[in-house]
C-alpha cells in the first residue's frame, strides 16, 4: 500500500512538473510574441526613408543626401532632426537608424548597426 502511495505521489509530482514546464513555455512563447508585435508596431510608426547603403562616411554613418532620400523626405514632409529615429531602406535592405548632423561634411547622416541590416 505504501509503495502504491509513493508511486501515485511520484506520478502526481511528475504531472505537476510537466504542467509547470508547459505553462512556462507557453508564457515565454506568448511574451516573445508580444515583444515581437511591439517591435513591429514601433517599426511601423517610424519614419521610413530611402538611402544608399554604399554612401557611408568614414565613421560608417549613412549619408542622407542622395536623390531618393531627398525625394522621400519631401514627399513625406519630413525635416530631419538630431537623434531622430527612423528606418533606412534601399531596394533590398532595411535597418533602423538614428539621425545625426555631420559638422565635418555639412549634411545629415544616420548611425546604423551594420550587423542589424535585414533583407526586405
Amino acid at each position: 500500500m505504501l509503495t502504491e502511495i509513493q508511486t501515485f505521489s511520484q506520478i502526481t509530482q511528475l504531472s505537476l512538473n510537466s504542467a509547470k514546464t508547459n505553462m512556462i513555455k507557453w508564457i515565454t512563447s506568448n511574451r516573445n510574441q508580444q515583444l515581437e508585435n511591439s517591435r513591429q508596431v514601433k517599426k511601423m510608426n517610424k519614419v521610413r526613408i530611402f538611402a544608399d547603403f554604399h554612401n557611408a562616411d568614414v565613421k560608417g554613418r549613412i549619408r542622407l543626401n542622395c536623390t531618393g532620400t531627398k525625394a522621400d523626405l519631401k514627399r513625406q514632409g519630413i525635416e530631419l532632426q538630431e537623434e531622430q529615429s527612423l528606418i533606412i531602406y534601399s531596394e533590398e535592405l532595411e535597418v533602423e537608424g538614428v539621425v545625426h548632423y555631420s559638422e565635418e561634411e555639412n549634411l545629415w547622416t544616420a548611425v546604423i548597426d551594420w550587423n542589424a541590416i535585414e533583407e526586405n
